[in-house]
């Protein structure tokens, strides 16, 4: 029964994952399931292939235990897929294999993405009529809003919702091609009682959080006016 951290792998184990397998299926193991992006079939119960698509990672190892013995295959720069292999006793029969063990690793096995950042507002009226083009937007219950990077850019939309408990839901929606910046506080809102005016302070405004993945909601107090600041980044054509 070897382990991936056995192997001395040239490269750190991210993820190791170990199955049982028995007439024709795999039982839980050490793993509930086999990775995210992982696919393994059995052939003849004796016979493994796989794929594996994660983007940034790929198996450095496979363990295939049959009976007292098994066979570790190694992959030190990282593979995608395979077919082939066998454990050491492969005369005939179910028995012939035992568990499986994929150990995972970083590589660069994904095309290279390139985002350039911006910064976005929640459309409406501007806070000041020259320069800063920061924008404020009137609260309506059920409204949708174009959420507008670097002033002319439709990265998504902003809703509101309708007042619960003396608070509002706002929820960014992000159009394909643009995701939040991987930045701490990347959303930031102001209420406002009545319309504000001069230069907006994004850092001060009073409701903060960190959007992960669109769509993303936070709850605020209500109120008759809000600035919504979103920090996000817009997918770009790679430079050679």
């Amino acid at each position: 029964n070897r382990t991936c951290d056995q192997l001395n792998l040239a490269s750190e184990v991210i993820e190791s994952c170990k199955r049982d397998y028995d007439v024709g299926q795999f039982d839980d193991g050490e793993c509930a399931a086999w990775p995210e992006g992982l696919t393994v079939t059995v052939t003849d119960g004796k016979y493994v292939s796989f794929t594996y698509d994660n983007p940034g990672y790929c198996v450095g190892a496979v363990i295939v235990k049959g009976g007292p013995g098994s066979n570790s295959y190694i992959y030190p720069d990282g593979v995608t897929s395979d077919c082939g292999l066998v454990s050491p006793n492969v005369p005939s029969g179910p028995a012939d294999l035992s568990n499986l063990t994929f150990c995972i690793i970083e590589c660069d096995n994904g095309e290279e993405e390139c985002w350039d950042e911006e910064t976005a507002w929640a459309a409406g009226s501007r806070y000041v009529t020259r320069g800063n083009w920061a924008t404020y937007t009137p609260y309506v219950a059920g409204s949708t809003v174009i959420l507008f990077a670097g002033q002319t850019m439709d990265a998504g939309t902003v809703s509101f919702s309708a007042v619960v408990n003396g608070e509002v839901t706002i929820t960014i929606n992000l159009n394909a091609g643009w995701r939040f910046a991987i930045v701490d506080e990347n959303v930031k809102i102001q209420d406002y009682a009545a319309a504000p005016s001069g230069n907006p302070s994004p850092g001060g405004f009073a409701h903060k959080a960190t959007a992960e993945g669109s769509p993303f909601s936070i709850t605020v107090p209500a109120n008759n006016f809000y600035g919504v600041h979103v920090d996000v980044e817009r997918q770009v054509e790679c430079e050679e």
